[in-house]
């Protein structure tokens, strides 16, 4: 099983490293992609509970969403956000009978939950935007990895004991400052004192504190619908959000401290 997890691993790595690399269209077109399956994972896991997902009208807004934020930018996503509230509504007032409001609320949500991949665009298209994106992903993989090891070792109190009780209070705070560390040592390799070493530890405590929050969350829905992970599409992790949860939550907050902070 461990050998599976680190194949799996491996190629995902190898996989971001060459979507990166070649950046353009093919990063959004990628982008789009991760986020479809996201959503429909996410149908999945919520049907378990009865609850019937607008799936065709969420993949048409992730296709106008994606692109559009490739090609025009952060305006482009409040803008198609507030234009998909206003259609889901429409739709379920219209086919008020084939449908109800509990499907309405849940299939927002879920298009809003993974049409934050698309702030993935919005990162790489800033200046030194991959070493970014990269800075993020090691936080939050340093933070789980921490908070993972410094659980099995020290953790007694527990974090959330209904909600996950193998994650301790200990576990959390290794993980924070393991995040922290790897984003210390990652930002002086590569920036070499461009991005200051206080920003580095800002950005090291408020992700590595907030992966944990997005993959307590994901947990939440996880429990909701009585299932252990959200796929199989990656040998050994799950799908595709029980693989990027942690990293849903970040790149928002990664984005506008960035720009509004450090740019």
């Amino acid at each position: 099983m461990l050998s599976l997890r680190i194949t799996s691993a491996v190629v995902g790595l190898l996989t971001l490293y060459i979507t990166l690399k070649i950046g353009g269209i093919f990063l959004a077109s990628m982008v789009f992609l991760v986020s479809v399956i996201a959503y429909q994972e996410f149908c999945k896991v919520v049907e378990n509970k009865g609850i019937k997902c607008f799936r065709i009208m969420s993949f048409l807004f992730l296709v106008f969403l994606i692109f559009s934020v490739y090609y025009y930018g952060s305006t482009f996503y409040a803008l198609i956000i507030v234009c998909s509230f206003v259609v889901f509504f429409a739709v379920h007032v219209f086919k008020f009978k084939e449908t109800n409001f509990i499907n309405l609320v849940v299939s927002f949500f879920g298009f809003v939950y993974v049409s934050l991949f698309s702030f993935i665009i919005l990162i790489y298209l800033m200046n030194k935007g991959v070493y970014y994106l990269w800075l993020i992903f090691i936080i939050v993989w340093a933070s789980d990895t921490f908070a993972y090891f410094v659980g099995i070792r020290f953790g007694k109190k527990p974090l959330a004991p209904k909600l996950s009780p193998k994650k301790s209070v200990e576990g959390s705070l290794g993980g924070i400052a393991g995040g922290i560390t790897l984003s210390i040592a990652y930002g002086c390799f590569v920036f070499k004192g461009e991005l200051p070493v206080a920003h580095l530890f800002g950005l090291g405590l408020i992700l590595g504190s907030i992966s944990q929050m997005g993959d307590l969350a994901a947990s939440t829905i996880k429990r909701f619908a009585g299932v252990k992970d959200y796929g199989e599409i990656l040998p050994g992790h799950g799908g595709i959000l029980d693989r990027f949860d942690s990293v849903l939550f970040t790149l928002p907050v990664a984005y506008y401290y960035l720009k509004l902070v450090v740019n």
